[in-house]
């Protein structure tokens, strides 16, 4: 698992519950409590952007927004995760976690594994990175990529080969 989200993040999430009945997007560049989550999202993205370019505004705001029932279903699943399907997961399990995510936390991603049932269960740290750990340009990428190989290879009943 990358970064899995186990608690909502933000109970005002819960609000999406009727929002999105009424209002067909959200634009949380126009949100000041949510500008530095959508800079921190879009330079995971791509590090290069200008997001103090005036002229690029629109863009970002058009770029960065939300369909509000899709905030909803994450919110739903978050549930079912936490109430149905987590403590059923008994099979092996590594988590990937970065320690400056933003959407998540190590202690979240602790708590989650440790309601796994699961006997082969561990967590990689990663105390620099943020949320997106994939990303080609994450100094982890490289890691998290052999990390994922090396545990499928310990416990496949067929031989994986690597890249």
């Amino acid at each position: 698992m990358l970064a899995p989200a186990y608690i909502i993040p933000d109970r005002r999430l819960a609000a999406f519950r009727l929002l999105r009945y009424v209002m067909r997007w959200f634009y949380p560049w126009d949100r000041k409590s949510m500008k530095a989550v959508v800079r921190s999202r879009l330079l995971d993205f791509d590090p290069t952007l200008d997001l103090d370019d005036p002229a690029r505004h629109d863009w970002i705001r058009e770029t960065s927004r939300m369909s509000t029932a899709a905030i909803d279903e994450m919110r739903k699943v978050f549930d079912y995760g936490r109430k149905t399907l987590w403590a059923k997961v008994d099979v092996p399990v590594i988590v990937f976690q970065g320690g400056h995510d933003i959407a998540t936390t190590p202690e979240r991603s602790q708590a989650l594994l440790d309601i796994l049932p699961s006997v082969d269960k561990h967590m990689q740290l990663y105390p620099e990175a943020g949320h997106e750990l994939m990303r080609p340009f994450s100094p982890v990428h490289q890691d998290v990529w052999q990390r994922i190989l090396t545990f499928m290879q310990e416990r496949a009943t067929l031989p994986l080969q690597g890249p």
